[in-house]
């Protein structure tokens, strides 16, 4: 997280706000990666590889597709904070994604956290946009240009390859059949397809009819 906040601060982006969104991300996504390996490399690709602008810029450059509370500063990482926190609820819905008390397998939990902060990182494309506006345009391959960088950062560590590919893939397809280039009749896999669910849940603008924004997550 110190590589982070340094990052920010040198390109003078940095603020309360965003310092308190970003630490809410370390608790309750990165630092929930139980694995040491899967996690150093997610450490890495959020300190050397996200532009820098993923932990500043809004969810939405417009506020039609997201709730207004994802819609300010350091938004993407709200968002990416709110379906942090959902993952092991969906988890529990499937009993070979959890153990005998119906609690969800570390494993299962790693994948799905690590596709799910990491899947927006490029929303707005590779090129580091300090300041987005209205006409600002989120980049529709932004799932495969994360998940191509997730697999070449991977190969720094040493990773089961099963677990590599699994990520790749609900990275990718995190926007289910809105992805570019998605074929008719096409199937996901199951990490993929709780990775988009908890994704289009946490996008939805309707969620301001039943809830009241709080200023960060604690």
């Amino acid at each position: 997280m110190d590589a982070v906040i340094g990052k920010l601060k040198a390109m003078e982006a940095y603020t309360d706000l965003v310092g308190a969104e970003i630490a809410a991300l370390w608790k309750h996504g990165v630092e929930r990666v139980s694995d040491s390996e899967l996690r150093a490399v997610l450490i890495y690709f959020l300190a050397e590889v996200a532009p820098w602008t993923f932990f500043v810029n809004p969810a939405s450059s417009t506020g039609r597709n997201h709730p207004e509370w994802q819609g300010g500063r350091a938004g993407i990482v709200r968002n990416t904070v709110e379906c942090c926190v959902a993952v092991d609820r969906q988890l529990q819905i499937y009993p070979d994604l959890t153990d005998n008390n119906a609690e969800a397998k570390p494993e299962a939990r790693n994948i799905v956290l690590i596709a799910t902060i990491l899947s927006d990182t490029f929303k707005y494309g590779e090129a580091e946009i300090k300041e987005i506006s209205s006409e600002s345009k989120i980049d529709k391959n932004h799932g495969r240009i994360a998940a191509e960088r997730w697999r070449a950062a991977a190969r720094r560590y040493e990773i089961r390859q099963e677990s590599v590919d699994e990520i790749y893939e609900a990275i990718y397809w995190h926007l289910g059949r809105f992805t570019p280039g998605w074929p008719p009749g096409k199937g996901m896999s199951l990490y993929a397809a709780i990775t988009h669910r908890i994704d289009m849940f946490f996008s939805d603008k309707s969620l301001e009819l039943l809830y009241d924004a709080k200023r960060v997550v604690p």
